[in-house]
């Protein structure tokens, strides 16, 4: 391994050096290696590989009516949902699962090992 030596007079240096041939690839602890998680949104609080598909929310602009009321007393079909006032989840669009942020929907992580090498200059020590 090769590593810089600190500059003369300076009291520490601390260096971070990969170690050669460490590398390895360990399953995602975030996923458990399935690349992707639950929905956040539609399917809250499940663990992972439990989750429900189609799932659709309300609609937030005619609260599931499909129709949108006017003062004049008429109503006109909401034009978020196609009057049907349901949707499908905007995080995942109903698929009930999202992309690992931690793997990037892969999986697995690249692990390495890494020393780190410490060198401290002791300024009580005289030459004379």
């Amino acid at each position: 391994m090769k590593s810089e030596f600190p500059l003369l007079f300076v009291s520490r240096k601390e260096a971070r050096v990969k170690v050669p041939h460490s590398e390895a690839v360990e399953k995602c602890s975030g996923c458990d290696g399935r690349g992707e998680l639950p929905c956040p949104t539609c399917n809250n609080n499940r663990e992972p590989g439990y989750y429900t598909t189609q799932t659709t929310m309300m609609c937030s602009v005619c609260h599931g009516r499909g129709l949108i009321a006017h003062t004049d007393g008429s109503d006109t079909i909401c034009g978020n949902c196609k009057g049907e006032g349901r949707m499908p989840c905007s995080v995942c669009q109903s698929r009930g699962l999202v992309k690992c942020g931690k793997c990037r929907g892969h999986g697995s992580l690249l692990t390495r090992n890494i020393a780190v090498v410490r060198w401290y200059t002791f300024l009580q020590h005289f030459v004379f």
